[in-house]
């Protein structure tokens, strides 16, 4: 069809438009049916008169719609941006080592906690100032207050070399390596050393140093991802999740599993995407296990799909020594009660943070600092009954989420105070200690010279039994000075 490539009526009537028929155009308008059409901007460009006033009114009544909906969604997310920072305080005070098994809980003074049979306790028992903690598979990772890290455990792969690491905000841990978040949106990983002796660990979850505009940091084993400050996400490593999430936007958290990828849209909504490709070779010696298991995960990610007003998402191992046992998948809602996949969750409130490994055994952080935690269950393997981590019930991380920044401050500058008041303690006590250190030296200088004048002016026949009390004493005297030089 050849039209005058200045007419901007001829562009409408590509558009269906009529003079008679506007209503009907309108309508189509409205519904977004002519959204970057190019025939609608060429008739914008070229309209005059009534009919530029006519298609510049509807325009700016789809500017004002869309700015009303804007406003409208930025209400609705409002409230669940402030809940997602009211808990952001406590996000990591408690991590999971599953073997052996132990619990680990920061206090609000920066001190850690640990419960069960923690292999770590000597190196934990020095550290200080800690703001967060992560597990990897057979090592333990501190994020201490002035963003520095440390990390103590197994590290025949490199995963707890992060002594050089400075100015660190977040961290994170697989079962090989260790992450780390500057302030400047880039990232930090260690490098992984590849053990021929061992099974694969290397699948490039350290690749990740070209990184930026990075604002959290997610892993599982062999998986890191990444959460730019604009709502999309990156990620390197053995899984891709058929590359789904490079279509996600809005995105505020990011749980990566072992055969799905969930993440938390800012509206408090969920996406997820299954990584069939992962999945099949995993379980390529059963075919029909493979697809059941596309399946199942299938299922939970429609019921996780129709989760609201979620402000964080936690996975748990069902039975970590059992390859074919799916994850249960939780998530924490903005009124502090939880929703779970397949089952029916604890019915505990003000959750602030929930143990994301080990369930049945399941620990969740209260919003007075307190611990929650389901009926222990002994693993069916195991014939010693006795629950390891019981006395978690008498933690108590902090006094209430609300105030746990301040109480964070004031705690550690008291701690700073008391580091002040011991160094000056032992100033004070170093100074007394060499003072009379330099006072004894002289006394027993004096000493020692009043005798080396008396030993040749010992004369006559009873004088042996002097001379030999003269000598012991200046060789215990010379023995003296020796320690005390």
């Amino acid at each position: 069809m050849k039209i005058n490539p200045k007419c901007a009526e001829a562009y409408l009537c590509k558009c269906r438009w009529r003079p008679d028929r506007s209503e009907e155009f309108e309508t189509a308008w409205f519904a977004g049916e002519f959204k970057d059409n190019k025939d609608i901007k060429q008739a914008m460009r070229f309209a005059t008169g009534d009919l530029k006033t006519w298609l510049d009114s509807l325009k700016k009544r789809t500017d004002a719609a869309k700015e009303k909906d804007r406003a409208k969604r930025a209400a609705a997310v409002e409230p669940l941006r402030l809940a997602r920072e009211r808990i952001a305080p406590a996000n990591k005070l408690l991590a999971m080592q599953l073997d052996p098994k132990c619990l680990y809980g920061i206090r609000k003074d920066g001190r850690v906690l640990a419960a069960g049979n923690s292999v770590f306790n000597s190196a934990i028992a020095k550290w200080t100032d800690v703001t967060e903690l992560a597990t990897g598979r057979n090592h333990l990772v501190a994020l201490r207050r002035n963003g520095t890290v440390l990390a103590t455990g197994e590290n025949k792969n490199g995963q707890c070399n992060v002594s050089n690491w400075t100015d660190v905000v977040a961290i994170a841990a697989g079962a090989y390596h260790t992450v780390g978040l500057p302030r400047d949106g880039t990232v930090l990983a260690t490098r992984i050393i590849q053990d021929r002796s061992e099974l694969r660990c290397d699948y490039g979850q350290s690749n990740i140093s070209d990184w930026k505009g990075i604002v959290s940091v997610f892993t599982n084993d062999c998986t890191t991802v990444g959460l730019r400050s604009d709502g999309t996400i990156c990620l390197e490593g053995e899984q891709n999740y058929d590359g789904q999430w490079r279509k996600w936007k809005d995105i505020v958290s990011v749980l990566p599993c072992t055969d799905v990828l969930f993440g938390l849209r800012m509206d408090g909504t969920v996406i997820a995407c299954i990584d069939k490709n992962y999945i099949s070779k995993r379980f390529a010696f059963d075919e029909e296990r493979a697809k059941s298991r596309i399946v199942q995960w299938g299922y939970d990610c429609e019921e996780v799909l129709e989760w609201r007003n979620i402000i964080a998402l936690y996975v748990a191992h069902a039975n970590v020594n059992n390859l074919s046992s799916r994850q249960k998948v939780f998530g924490l809602r903005a009124d502090g009660t939880l929703v779970c996949t397949r089952s029916d969750p604890p019915t505990w409130r003000n959750v602030v943070a929930l143990e994301n490994h080990s369930y049945p055994n399941l620990f969740g952080l209260s919003a007075d600092g307190t611990i929650y935690r389901t009926e222990y269950k002994p693993p069916l393997y195991d014939s010693d009954t006795k629950d390891p981590l019981g006395h978690v019930a008498d933690w108590k991380l902090f006094d209430n989420i609300d105030t746990l920044q301040q109480e964070r401050e004031e705690a550690f500058e008291h701690a700073e105070q008391e580091r002040k008041e011991a160094e000056e303690r032992a100033r004070k006590a170093a100074e007394r200690a060499e003072r009379e250190r330099q006072e004894r030296i002289a006394a027993i200088n004096s000493e020692q010279a009043a005798l080396q004048t008396e030993l040749p002016n010992l004369k006559g026949l009873f004088s042996g039994k002097r001379r030999k009390e003269i000598e012991t004493r200046l060789a215990e005297i010379d023995a003296e000075l020796k320690k005390l030089q």
